[in-house]
């Protein structure tokens, strides 16, 4: 199966069981971050109703008009799903946005690509470049400061896309979040039961820096701080 083809029936039914599609996503890292993004989407969106009491009065006759559109029209079903996915993707999120505390969102968003975690790979240079490229936002910091970076992606956070990498840590992996559009006022603590970080600002938005306990993170902040502060040119 080709990602083209992948592509179009994840839009079309994205909880199918057909083997070649699974088969292709295990291969594939940008059609498996695709599915799973597909995947959290439906979680959440799954959640919104439940919360406002929805999905006891809609899911049934939604169900069996998707159900019937795929089987009769599914290029009509394609177009149709895409304007229907924005339009309630823009009220999830909204509906997240108003939910969850931004410290809940970034520990959400890690547990979301755990298995990222466990990543060695190591980025290269010019894939990192290609995902800084699709930003445009002056003060992201020259990335070089960062330790060995073993994933990268381009995300949707709370309030627009934003940067998703993991880098190797004194202790463990080290998850950072840029997010460009969520400004935070001053430094505020993650703690979860696994993790521990700090929220930063950064220019009209924000990073986090999130590891295991011990982890030094202080030290890699004010790196990534004085980096911002003396570049001369955007990197995004």
């Amino acid at each position: 199966m080709k990602c083209e083809q992948f592509r179009k029936k994840l839009l079309e039914d994205p909880g199918n069981e057909d083997a070649n599609f699974h088969a292709h996503r295990q291969v594939c890292p940008s059609c498996e971050k695709a599915y799973q993004d597909a995947m959290l989407f439906e979680k959440q969106l799954s959640g919104a109703f439940a919360d406002t009491g929805l999905d006891r009065k809609l899911p049934d006759a939604i169900l069996n008009n998707v159900r019937r559109y795929r089987k009769t029209s599914r290029r009509l079903f394609s177009i149709a799903a895409s304007l229907m996915l924005l339009t309630m993707a823009g009220a999830a999120s909204f509906h997240l946005y108003q939910i969850r505390s931004l410290n809940d969102f970034v520990l959400s968003h890690i547990e979301h690509e755990i298995e990222q975690l466990n990543n060695t790979q190591i980025v290269s240079h010019s894939r990192l470049e290609r995902f800084v490229s699709q930003f445009d936002v002056p003060d992201l910091p020259d990335l070089s400061v960062l330790p060995a970076m073993t994933y990268v992606e381009k995300c949707w956070m709370r309030t627009g896309y934003g940067l998703h990498l993991i880098v190797q840590g004194q202790k463990g992996p080290v998850t950072v979040l840029f997010m460009p559009n969520e400004s935070v006022e001053q430094s505020q603590p993650i703690q979860s039961e696994d993790f521990t970080g700090k929220l930063y600002s950064l220019g009209q938005g924000s990073f986090a820096l999130v590891g295991i306990p011990g982890e030094p993170l202080e030290m890699l902040a004010e790196k990534l701080r004085m980096a911002s502060a003396s570049a001369v040119t955007p990197m995004l």
